[in-house]
């Protein structure tokens, strides 16, 4: 299996159609997997992702088939990508099984040049597959800087709902060197997805260091709070466990020195400091005092 094809594997199920991420108001928001936390970049491993609300001016693609085209896309072969869409044109913007175009495969991949010859033959750069991840949404996830720059260059709507909400929530975990160019951009750092969690709330979750001060940087709202009353100070408990995780410490060192409130309660009732006490997090806990 390529690398194209895994990262457009795990888009295609985990990224856009999981549910794995449940509410729960008594505690931090939750994921499905438990990562090694890392103070100065995004995890490794993947949180899981709830579908964000869809702009309903642009609907999911409804599921097709695999073309040559597709293939050809996935795998960056820009003389077949131009002979293909030349000689079926309808192509372009057909949807795989998953919803996926071209384009998205071609983004997923890094392959550049085969991304251009698509959006010059008509490709629909906004284009959401069946779970609602946009291109832009793809190249986030998948780490892809340059694909993103592209796509941001030729028109891609930095605000649109992906399939976990907007690009720059998921690039805040899976691609630190994108986030800042969203930033400089315009993105929104108040959208949210479907939990109602922004941006600055994943990576309080995800120990993000570098991501979190980028965001603080840019004004991203510090007491934005979830369906569940959580603040980002609250999501710093997420990876904290008993069994040793020490939950965010470094990402809410950054928020209380940028001032967010330790006092803040959630939808129980719990600050930050209760949530992380009920962890056994004692050190997170006594800098969120």
């Amino acid at each position: 299996m390529t690398r194209a094809s895994f990262v457009l594997l795990v888009v295609a199920s985990a990224a856009c159609g999981s549910n794995a991420r449940e509410s729960n108001s008594s505690t931090a928001p939750t994921t499905a997997a438990t990562p090694t936390a890392s103070a100065s970049a995004a995890p490794a491993t993947t949180p899981a992702i709830v579908l964000a609300p869809l702009n309903p001016s642009r609907p999911s693609l409804a599921a097709g088939h695999t073309t040559p085209l597709h293939k050809a896309a996935s795998e960056g072969k820009l003389d077949e990508v131009k002979s293909l869409a030349a000689a079926n044109p309808a192509d372009v913007k057909a949807p795989n099984e998953d919803g996926l175009t071209p384009l998205h495969l071609a983004t997923a991949g890094g392959h550049l040049d085969a991304m251009r010859a698509l959006l010059d033959a008509g490709a629909d750069i906004n284009a959401k597959s069946v779970r609602g991840a946009t291109p832009l949404y793809v190249a986030a996830r998948a780490d892809k800087v340059d694909a993103g720059k592209l796509l941001l260059e030729r028109g891609a709507d930095i605000n649109e709902m992906g399939g976990g909400g907007p690009a720059v929530m998921t690039a805040t975990y899976r691609s630190e060197g994108l986030l800042p160019i969203l930033i400089a951009k315009g993105a929104h750092l108040e959208l949210t997805d479907a939990t109602g969690q922004t941006a600055l709330h994943a990576a309080a979750a995800w120990n993000a260091q570098g991501s979190a001060r980028q965001l603080i940087a840019a004004k991203a709202p510090l007491e934005a709070k979830d369906k569940n009353g959580n603040t980002p100070l609250h999501a710093t408990s997420t990876l904290a466990d008993k069994g040793g995780s020490p939950g965010s410490v470094a990402v809410a060192k950054l928020l209380v020195a940028a001032g967010a409130d330790v006092h803040a309660k959630n939808a129980d009732g719990k600050t930050p400091a209760d949530l992380a006490q009920a962890k056994g997090a004692t050190e997170l806990a006594a800098v969120l005092q």
